[in-house]
């Protein structure tokens, strides 16, 4: 005690009351390359300029201190700003900090600051988005790698991270489509661009391009024209026509058939088409067992099909007709009923067996054509369409019949 004063020793430790860091980023939480991120200080008492550490990512790799600036840098004062600018090597991840060796006048030095006494954070992102998958269908039940027309074209995206929404353009054979059409939703990491095919577009293979695509951060990636998987789609709104048809049987005369033989019809149509309904009739009536009607994929391609029959014993009689419908192509546009074959051929169905009506026997004779001497010809008329004649003697033998057993 001197002078009437008492002199207290200061042992109270400093200590940061406001720690908080964001970055200039449009979204103050996240940084990207050159963003700028900041450490705001408040101390409950003046101090001296603080040691300041950043560290970035889960393994808190080391921001080199030569890229941390410090304001003020002199002197003992209550506010400090600890900056650094990110670079394109930074590890991406959640930034951390380290606030130490700050003193009071009195040499009081502070604890470490480690932690902010708000909810701010930065998360620093200097990868450039990419995509798990993009993938193109359509709506068709059929076959969604076609689209006719009234159908949706949908472009499937995935990203790897949370993305803004792109823009998605669409072209059919080169030709853009209206972006007024195209319509693009989703959210997060998941979007979906779509249009519909309309009567004015022309056909052929869609292509797409993905711009403008940015994470939160900021980054930015290059276009994208390629899918991840998958062969795309293709617009197609012509119906499939049938360019041949012919029928045959299986009967040594191709243009007849009886019971038992089988009645072939070949189909080619001119692209790929689902496999048509074969219905065979024969004199205008439908075929005894129309279930047992067989059609084929000739090729495997799906451009040539044979519809069969086998004639039964119930059936009757007379021209065989036929009727080619219920087929589509790939898009699902339906193809024309076909009635008729594309060469003239057909089929007539015959299970009567042939008979002799008018037979007359003859000879040469110069007295009458009723008898025959050695040496007259014997001839049949009326016999020419006949594979074969019998003749038989009658009752008795052939010996017995005079010169029977020599026209025999």
């Amino acid at each position: 005690q001197s002078n009437n004063t008492v002199q207290l020793n200061d042992t109270a430790l400093p200590s940061m009351t406001t720690v908080s860091i964001s970055s200039n980023n449009g979204n103050p939480s996240l940084a990207k390359a050159e963003d700028r991120i900041t450490l705001n200080l408040t101390c409950d008492e003046s101090v001296s300029v603080p040691t300041v550490s950043f560290y970035s990512g889960p393994d808190y790799d080391v921001i080199n201190g030569a890229r941390v600036t410090i304001t003020p840098n002199s002197g003992y004062n209550t506010t400090y700003t600890a900056t650094y600018d990110v670079d394109s090597n930074d590890t991406d991840g959640n930034v951390t900090f380290s606030v130490s060796n700050f003193q009071d006048a009195n040499g009081n030095t502070g604890n470490t600051a480690t932690i902010v006494t708000d909810s701010t954070s930065v998360s620093v992102d200097t990868t450039e988005p990419t995509f798990s998958s993009i993938t193109m269908r359509s709506s068709s039940n059929l076959n969604d790698q076609y689209a006719k027309q009234g159908k949706t074209v949908i472009l499937d995206i995935c990203a790897n991270e949370v993305i803004n929404q792109p823009t998605v353009t669409f072209t059919i054979d080169g030709q853009e489509i209206d972006s007024a059409r195209v319509t693009v939703s989703g959210t997060t990491d998941s979007f979906k661009a779509q249009f519909g095919v309309q009567s004015s577009d022309v056909d052929g293979l869609i292509g797409f391009t993905i711009s403008n695509i940015s994470d939160l951060a900021g980054n930015t990636a290059n276009d994208i024209s390629t899918l991840t998987s998958g062969s795309g789609v293709t617009v197609d709104k012509v119906s499939p026509s049938i360019d041949s048809v012919t029928i045959a049987s299986n009967n040594d005369n191709p243009s007849f058939a009886k019971v038992g033989e089988t009645i072939e019809l070949t189909i080619t149509a001119n692209e790929s088409i689902i496999s048509p309904t074969v219905e065979f009739t024969i004199n205008v009536q439908s075929v005894t067992d129309s279930n047992s009607v067989t059609v084929r994929d000739l090729q495997g391609d799906g451009t040539t099909y044979i519809a069969e029959y086998t004639i039964s014993s119930s059936d009757s009689e007379g021209l065989v007709g036929f009727s080619i419908s219920g087929y589509t192509d790939l898009a699902d546009n339906s193809g024309p009923t076909v009635i008729s074959t594309s060469n003239g051929s057909q089929v007539t169905i015959d299970n009567t067996l042939p008979t002799l009506t008018i037979v007359s026997i003859a000879s040469d004779n110069s007295v009458s054509n009723t008898a025959a001497k050695s040496n007259d010809k014997i001839s049949l008329t009326e016999v020419e369409k006949y594979d074969k004649i019998i003749l038989s003697p009658g009752p008795g033998l052939p010996d017995e019949h005079k010169n029977l057993k020599k026209i025999i």
